[in-house]
């Protein structure tokens, strides 16, 4: 698999899945429950480096040094064995549970299905999918990256402002993947962009990203 490019910026990486590939750990406080559950008695820490952040303006990072820590801890769950999540068909998609969404979601953009795409997003982000995706060079980097991206595997869930994180990695990685935010609505869980600005999400990301997490 060839390497891709890192990139910081957390309000660039959570507009499409396809951009957002490098993560690490989280530390689970205590065992919780399935993925099907909406009730987290779990707590996940995430710390990263003020040096790490993307939004460097955080007030979480005011008056540390790069080299001091942030940390934030949200009610989670960490699955110790890694759920496998391969590619789908798009009628047997689903958006009952985060992860099920996140499910289509891969599986969609492996497809490079643009319709499908835009289903897995909540109204609110898909006139912004839709630029993107018709951005050719955009859609082209998409399209390679999750060419390599053989399978997913979901590492845990967190809640974060009525919004579910869902944390994943690809092909078996151990060290590194990326944290999709998804938000209920009528028609079940769907991915959107809104925490792109919040220094919580930041701090996760980062974290989860690889460079400093736990």
């Amino acid at each position: 698999m060839n390497k891709l490019p890192v990139l910081k910026d957390t309000a660039t990486l959570v507009v499409m899945g396809c951009l957002l590939l490098f993560a690490a750990g989280c530390q689970s406080s205590s065992d919780t429950e399935s993925s099907e559950s909406s009730v987290f008695d779990g707590r996940l820490t995430f710390s990263s480096k003020v040096s790490d952040l993307g939004l460097q303006t955080s007030s979480l990072a005011e008056g540390k040094a790069p080299e001091d820590t942030v940390t934030v801890t949200l009610s989670g769950k960490r699955y110790f064995v890694p759920k496998p999540t391969p590619p789908i068909a798009r009628e047997m998609a689903s958006y009952r549970t985060p992860v099920q969404a996140a499910s289509s979601d891969y599986s969609a953009f492996r497809a490079d299905d643009a319709d499908w795409i835009l289903e897995n997003f909540s109204d609110d982000d898909r006139t912004e999918i839709m630029n993107l995706l018709a951005d050719e060079k955009a859609h082209d980097m998409n399209r390679r990256i999750f060419s390599a991206l053989e399978t997913m595997q979901i590492w845990g869930e967190a809640e974060l402002n009525g919004y579910r994180l869902v944390l994943v990695r690809y092909n078996s990685d151990k060290e590194r993947g990326t944290v999709l935010t998804f938000t209920e609505t009528p028609d079940g869980w769907k991915r959107t962009n809104a925490l792109r600005k919040d220094e919580t999400f930041d701090v996760v990301f980062t974290s989860f990203r690889g460079e400093t997490g736990n």
